[in-house]
């Protein structure tokens, strides 16, 4: 049996705050207590949570590719992410993969399922965060389902969400950032040839509505199999969010419009929202705040998307504008996400529940992970602390050394 000792924390339980120590032994925490024990690591007053949980994020791609097709090896950029990931306190990274061939962004269905199958192959220790993978569905390539299910048998409730990025709606319901978005992959060099591009999108999605009711019969049946969890995507409207409701979608990833969330909340959805459009004080497309939708009680879980440091710099700044208080901003990023993807075990501080946290340094001028505790292990330390013994007695110490 292996056993870690916290001592000298400020512990954020279901109740609040416990100051004192946190006991693991082997994977689990069996004790919290009110006072400092003397052995242990002394954290120093450092505020320990759960790991945070992002239930999204497309990072990976910008790993392999810094550049767009520079394609550094997919081993090396799973690592990186890693560690990039836990630096922010994330524990359970899951990797947004799109099952269907986007030229722009070298997506491929081939290039889907390898990255699928190197996620799954990672040995429990191989990496610091756990990883998984949600299941991106385009729906106007229902081709690429069958490779998407079969992948996603290999995992435990797998999330699967329904994308369609045609411009007019949805997140480019405004074509003027559409426009702005997609010159950023494709060489168009003029505005005829941008308008005839534009055109070519909306023909396509309106001469082949049988391809979306593919894509839209075989995901409803497995969500109402259970097979899956299913999720909508970027619902510009109540009457859309109320469709990928009827299909079983029980989570409304980045509804952009107050309607279209609204109805989520009204239909009993989980609703997820971004933290970079907390971090930079609004939506790169336009749409709506994220601020808005957590002071309105609009938002259940906040996700990375694609800057994984922006989850707990989101966290914080709900804490310091008191728009959220420290427990309900944290549940954002910690229980609600463990609920959605039925992991009981994670998400919480309490006796019985698995030893997986984040060491928090909540410094004024900016949060910073200081260590990532994983399964009863410290797996590891970042911002350069370390655990040094202490003048007054023989217990390590946790210093942190400013970068």
């Amino acid at each position: 049996m292996t056993e870690l000792t916290l001592t000298n924390a400020r512990i954020l339980v279901s109740g609040g705050i416990v100051e004192g120590s946190l006991v693991a032994e082997d994977d689990r925490i069996v004790a919290i207590d009110s006072f400092d024990r003397p052995s242990g690591l002394d954290l120093d007053g450092a505020l320990v949570v759960p790991g945070l949980i992002d239930l999204h994020n497309d990072g990976l791609e910008g790993e392999i590719n810094p550049r767009p097709g520079i394609g550094l090896p997919l081993d090396f950029a799973i690592s990186n992410f890693d560690r990039r990931a836990a630096a922010s306190g994330i524990t359970l990274a899951m990797h947004a993969i799109t099952f269907a061939g986007m030229e722009k962004k070298g997506r491929t269905l081939d290039v889907a399922n390898e990255r699928a199958l190197a996620i799954r192959a990672l040995a429990p220790g191989e990496t610091v965060a756990e990883h998984g993978v949600l299941f991106r569905a385009d729906v106007w390539q229902p081709e690429g389902l069958t490779a998407l299910f079969d992948r996603a048998a290999q995992w435990h409730q797998p999330i699967v969400t329904l994308n369609d990025h045609t411009p007019g709606q949805g997140q480019y319901r405004d074509l003027t950032i559409y426009r702005g978005a997609i010159t950023k992959w494709a060489s168009l060099e003029s505005e005829a040839e941008m308008d005839a591009h534009i055109d070519a999108k909306v023909r396509f999605a309106t001469e082949n509505p049988g391809l979306a009711q593919e894509t839209f019969r075989r995901c409803s049946e497995q969500a109402k199999a259970g097979s899956v969890i299913l999720g909508s995507h970027d619902d510009d409207s109540a009457e859309r969010t109320e469709f990928m409701r009827g299909l079983g979608a029980t989570i409304a990833e980045f509804p952009v419009t107050i309607d279209a969330a609204l109805k989520a909340r009204e239909l009993g959805m989980t609703i997820v929202a971004g933290a970079p459009n907390i971090v930079r004080g609004g939506s790169h497309s336009g749409n709506v705040s994220a601020v808005e939708l957590v002071a309105l009680g609009l938002c259940d879980i906040l996700v990375a998307d694609y800057h994984a440091p922006s989850l707990l710099l989101a966290v914080q700044r709900l804490v310091d504008s008191r728009t959220l208080d420290l427990a309900q901003a944290m549940k954002l990023v910690t229980s609600n996400p463990a609920e959605a993807m039925n992991r009981p075990e994670l998400g919480e501080i309490a006796v019985g529940r698995e030893a997986t946290l984040a060491i928090i340094d909540p410094r004024p001028q900016g949060w910073r992970t200081v260590a990532i505790v994983r399964r009863g292990e410290v797996r590891a330390t970042f911002n350069r602390p370390r655990f040094a013994p202490d003048a007054q007695s023989t217990s390590p110490r946790l210093a942190v050394v400013s970068n």
